[in-house]
């Protein structure tokens, strides 16, 4: 009897999330992912929350909503401020936990937001751009933000590619982390693809090699 070995490209993550799937349909998929609780990654899960101020949204004139970088937020986790220059934005996915999840809007959490704050400073970005806390709650001023968004991917200085089966796959040289991207669970989606699409630079997080911490690499130069 041949000994069944696991893909490569199934990392554990993935192997727990999927594990319900088949070749004809991914569970996944009929997800409601607004009901996903925001993702933890500081362990204890008592972090605590930073706050975005949703009144500061909503008093922006919806004619400056869609131009890109207005409502994208300083990394001052104490008073962030909108207008940021130099943003970095954040390309995920809900089902990870990077939506709203059970916060009220506006309100994220605190290690969450400390991940991506160093992710924005390695790049020498000054500000985020997250759609988690970058649209208005506003019903009018939010329908044309989501229906501009993707301007705000292109004026980025990078977009950062956030999802979880990425993040849990280890980097090597060679086709492997491309065509993980590819099966990947970010790769399938229509709003990421555009996101990518808009994107003058994209950078992807993967684990590191020797299976601490992780690796930023550039999508044109290190994974294509």
């Amino acid at each position: 009897m041949v000994q069944q070995e696991r893909c490569k490209l199934s990392t554990e993550f993935h192997l727990y999330k999927h594990g319900d799937c088949n070749v004809q349909i991914c569970q996944l998929n009929d997800e409601n992912t607004t009901n996903v609780p925001q993702l933890h990654v500081c362990g204890s899960g008592e972090c605590g929350t930073v706050t975005f101020s949703q009144a500061k949204l909503d008093k922006i004139d919806i004619a400056e909503i869609s131009k890109p970088g207005a409502t994208a937020w300083t990394l001052d986790d104490e008073d962030p401020q909108l207008g940021a220059k130099d943003y970095l934005a954040i390309s995920h996915v809900w089902a990870n936990g990077t939506g709203v999840g059970e916060h009220a809007s506006g309100k994220v959490n605190q290690c969450l937001f400390q991940y991506y704050k160093c992710v924005a400073k390695a790049l020498n970005c000054q500000g985020i751009w997250w759609d988690t806390i970058s649209i208005p709650s506003d019903k009018e001023k939010r329908i044309e933000a989501i229906r501009n968004m993707h301007y705000n991917y292109k004026k980025a200085k990078h977009t950062v590619v956030f999802d979880l089966e990425l993040i849990d796959f280890r980097w090597t040289d060679g086709g492997h982390p491309c065509l993980a991207l590819a099966l990947s669970t970010w790769f399938s989606r229509g709003w990421t693809a555009l996101e990518l699409r808009s994107s003058e630079s994209v950078k992807v997080i993967f684990r590191d090699p020797t299976g601490i911490g992780n690796v930023l690499k550039d999508l044109d130069f290190e994974i294509i």
